[in-house]
């Protein structure tokens, strides 16, 4: 039970995060037809090419940092901190956008175009993120609900046990087990 309550607490805080994420991003609009992000102190804004720009500056940035520890914010994306994580001891990096919440990001080193892509469909999926989480909150709910329902059960063999114990105690005594082996 202390497990799944520990779970439903940290599903209940992660909702009221990505809640906010949602207000973060709607209050941060990509202009009409455009994109826009910066991306080590550049801004990257305009229609035609400016994604494919604006992702290979990001995989550039992310790639750099291969083979070092730690995690270093990239750039900014609709109210977003694009970050990037290096791991000392393998040959990878992450990519995410770090909002209330963190969120796992793809980079495409192939069509960098993609990491734009992939930033774009993490906000675009935070109201299924968020449904879901929704979801996964109220099956807790019920799972701790019947736990404690059982929890107030009686035993139901709780006679049967009552009546061993009498029996154990009496064979015991039959058997002189409690005795102290010193004094024999």
């Amino acid at each position: 039970l202390p497990q799944t309550v520990s779970h439903l607490e940290t599903l209940e805080r992660l909702s009221a995060q990505i809640a906010q994420d949602i207000v973060t991003r709607d209050a941060n609009p990509l202009p009409e037809d455009e994109f826009s992000a910066e991306v080590g102190g550049k801004i990257h804004r305009g229609k035609a090419g400016v994604r494919t720009e604006a992702g290979a500056a990001i995989n550039a940035a992310a790639k750099a940092l291969r083979g070092k520890a730690g995690r270093v914010d990239i750039g900014k994306f609709r109210g977003f901190v694009i970050t990037g994580r290096g791991f000392e001891m393998l040959d990878a990096v992450d990519i995410g956008l770090q909002g209330s919440s963190f969120y796992t990001v793809t980079m495409n080193e192939e069509l960098p175009a993609g990491t734009v892509g992939s930033m774009e469909s993490v906000l675009r999926l935070l109201e299924t993120r968020r449904k879901e989480n929704t979801e996964a909150i109220a099956a807790n709910r019920k799972r701790i609900s019947d736990i404690e329902e059982q929890l107030r059960k009686p035993f139901e063999h709780e006679k049967q046990l009552a009546d061993l114990l009498v029996e154990q105690a009496r064979l015991t005594d039959l058997l002189d087990l409690n005795r102290n082996d010193a004094h024999a």
